[in-house]
């Protein structure tokens, strides 16, 4: 059996949505609830001190950052350590020439087989290796051919042929 008190504490509790209560209750079920302006130590938040461990210092940061240079900066080729010797070692003689159409060093050009005459170019080609002479473009394969060579040698042959473009380089 229920007893008289327990019968009048019942009354006051809400069993819906929309039944009415007394302020007692209300008042004692928002003083179990946190203010909505309220604060927690560090130690009532689970791991925190342990992700903050983990985190930089946003001055610490931007020190770092402020060292740094930005990705998108050039440099002349005096500021470049040791640039003449790793050019001089390439194998291409100490110096680029600059790219031109016109005669000469630096000069770039289209050529099928054999190098430009006189000088040393740079080439790189696509050798075509045909299945037979009526399939040469359509189901023959092609393969890149690079170097350095004197003017005149022959990359590719009519069997063979290449084509491709070419730098002089001296």
């Amino acid at each position: 059996m229920i007893s008289f008190l327990a019968r009048i504490k019942q009354a006051f509790a809400p069993l819906e949505d929309d039944d009415v209560t007394n302020k007692k209750y209300v008042d004692d079920l928002g003083a179990a609830k946190a203010g909505a302006e309220h604060g927690h130590s560090i130690e009532d938040v689970a791991d925190l001190q342990a992700m903050l461990d983990g985190k930089v210092e946003g001055t610490v940061l931007q020190t770092a950052l402020d060292g740094k240079a930005d990705a998108s900066h050039k440099h002349a080729a005096s500021q470049i350590t040791d640039l003449a010797a790793a050019i001089e070692n390439s194998g291409v003689g100490g110096s680029f020439p600059t790219p031109t159409n016109t005669a000469g060093i630096g000069q770039w050009v289209g050529f099928t087989n054999t190098l430009p005459t006189g000088g040393t170019w740079a080439y790189y080609a696509l050798r075509i290796t045909p299945k037979t002479s009526e399939e040469l473009i359509l189901l023959g394969s092609f393969s890149p051919a690079a170097g350095v060579a004197a003017g005149g040698t022959s990359i590719g042959t009519n069997r063979l042929p290449v084509t491709g473009f070419a730098w002089r380089l001296a």
